[in-house]
C-alpha cells in the first residue's frame, strides 16, 4: 500500500478515462475531411461476409436499454443524476421508435446491395454508412441538412456514390444517431457504476471514521490492492462524500490528492474535468436525440436528385423535357440506369452520359425530334442502342 510522503511503490490504481474524444469540425473543415475520407475508402465489389449493420443495431439498442434500466434504478434509490443521464431518460421512447424505425427501413439483405469497405476500421460496413458516421462524430452528434449536403457534395468531387446509396443515405444518418447515443450512454452507464462504488467506499469509510477510527486504514488500504480503477468519475463521487465530513477522512483525502499528483493533476482539476465531462454528454445526447427527430423532416427526394451525379448529366436532355418531368417518371428513368448498371462495367454516370450523348448526336443530325429526348434511349427502341454503347 502507498500513502502519502512514503516511498513504496504505486499501487494498481490509475486514472484512465475509457472513451477518446473526436475533433469536432466546422463547414470547411468538414468538406476537407469529407474529401479526405472519399480517397481513403477503399471499396470491394465482392466484399465477403455477414450484414454488420442489424447486429450493430441490436448492440446499439441493448446497450441503451441497459444504461437506461441502471439510471432508472438509481434514480427510484433517489440518486442525483446527471443532466445528460435525465435526457436519456426522458427521451427514452423516441430512442425506441426511432431503432423501430430503423430496423422497418433495414429489410434483411438490404446492406449488402451496398457497395461497402474492404478496408478500414468498419470494414464489411456499407461506405455510405461510414460517411454518415464520420459527418455525425464530427459534429458532436448534431445532424443539419446543410452539414450533410455539404458533406456529400465535397465527397462525391473525389468518388462519386451511386444513386442506391443516396437513397440509403437517411436511414444510415438515423443508425449513425442512434449509435452517438449509445456511446453516450455508455459513458453515462460506466460513470453510473463508478459513482456507485465510491458511494459504497465513502459509505464505509464514514462509519469507520465514527465508530472505528483505527480501521480506517486498514479499510484505505483495501481500496488501494483492491479496488476499482481511480477513475475521473470515481474520484470525483468519493471526494463529493468524504469533503466536509469527519476528520479522520482527511487521510483517505490525503491519499487520493497524492494518488492524483502522481499523475499531474489535482482533486480541484478532477472535480473541474468532471464537470466539463457533463456538461459535454449533455450537449452530445441533446444534439443527437435532436437530431433523430429533424430527419423525418428533410424532403429526402429533393435531397437526392440534389447531390445525384445521374440527375445532374440527365437534366442536360438536349430536348429540354427531363427537367419538366414529375419527379416518379425521373425516378423511373434512374432506376432502369440503376438496372444497367449491373450489367456492364459502366458506372451509372457513365451511362447517363452517354444517353446524353446519343439524344445530343440525334439532335445536331436534325433526326426525329423523338431520338433528342433522354427517354427514347431509356423506355424506346433507343434503348438497344444504348445498350450497344455501353457494352451491355
Amino acid at each position: 500500500m502507498r500513502f502519502p510522503g512514503s516511498g513504496d511503490q504505486p499501487g494498481p490504481i490509475t486514472l484512465n478515462d475509457s472513451l477518446a474524444s473526436i475533433e469536432l469540425f466546422g463547414a470547411e473543415q468538414l468538406a476537407r475531411h469529407a474529401r479526405h475520407v472519399a480517397a481513403t475508402h477503399v471499396i470491394g465489389e465482392e466484399v465477403e461476409g455477414p450484414e454488420l449493420l442489424p447486429p450493430k443495431l441490436r448492440e446499439d439498442e441493448g446497450l441503451v436499454q441497459e444504461t437506461c434500466k441502471l439510471l432508472s434504478d438509481a434514480l427510484g434509490r433517489g440518486l442525483r443524476l446527471a443532466p445528460a443521464a435525465e435526457w436519456l431518460l426522458d427521451n427514452s421512447y423516441l430512442i425506441e421508435e426511432q431503432v423501430a424505425l430503423a430496423r422497418q427501413h433495414l429489410p434483411r439483405g438490404y446492406s449488402l446491395e451496398l457497395p461497402r469497405l474492404s478496408q478500414g476500421p468498419r470494414a464489411g460496413f456499407p461506405r455510405v454508412y461510414d460517411i454518415a458516421w464520420e459527418l455525425i462524430s464530427h459534429t458532436d452528434g448534431r445532424f443539419d441538412e446543410d452539414d450533410l449536403s455539404r458533406f456529400i457534395a465535397a465527397y462525391q468531387k473525389v468518388s462519386v456514390l451511386r444513386l442506391g446509396e443516396l437513397w440509403a443515405i437517411p436511414i444510415m444518418v438515423r443508425l449513425a444517431l442512434i449509435n452517438s447515443v449509445r456511446h453516450v450512454a455508455q459513458r453515462l452507464g460506466n460513470n453510473r457504476r463508478q459513482q456507485d462504488r465510491a458511494a459504497e467506499w465513502a459509505k464505509r469509510f464514514t462509519l469507520l471514521a465514527q465508530e472505528e477510527p483505527k480501521k480506517l486504514i486498514v479499510a484505505l488500504a483495501e481500496l488501494v490492492t483492491t479496488g476499482p480503477s481511480l477513475t475521473r468519475s470515481f474520484a470525483t463521487e468519493l471526494t463529493i462524500r468524504l469533503q466536509g465530513q469527519h476528520p479522520s477522512l482527511g487521510l483517505v483525502l490525503q491519499w487520493l490528492e497524492h494518488e492524483l499528483a502522481e499523475q499531474g493533476q489535482s482533486i480541484e482539476q478532477i472535480l473541474h474535468s468532471e464537470s466539463q465531462a457533463t456538461a459535454s454528454d449533455q450537449a452530445s445526447i441533446s444534439n443527437s436525440i435532436t437530431g433523430l427527430r429533424a430527419i423525418s423532416s428533410v424532403d429526402w427526394p429533393k435531397f437526392v436528385e440534389s447531390q445525384s451525379a445521374v440527375d445532374a448529366s440527365l437534366y442536360n436532355d438536349p430536348a429540354g423535357v427531363y427537367t419538366q418531368m414529375d419527379f416518379h417518371t425521373r425516378d423511373a428513368y434512374r432506376h432502369i440506369i440503376e438496372q444497367l448498371r449491373k450489367r456492364c462495367d459502366r458506372t451509372e454516370q457513365q451511362i447517363a452520359d452517354q444517353i446524353v450523348a446519343l439524344a445530343r448526336q440525334a439532335a445536331d443530325s436534325n433526326d426525329d425530334p423523338r431520338f433528342s429526348h433522354v427517354r427514347y434511349y431509356l423506355i424506346d427502341q433507343g434503348l438497344n442502342t444504348l445498350k450497344d454503347r455501353i457494352a451491355y
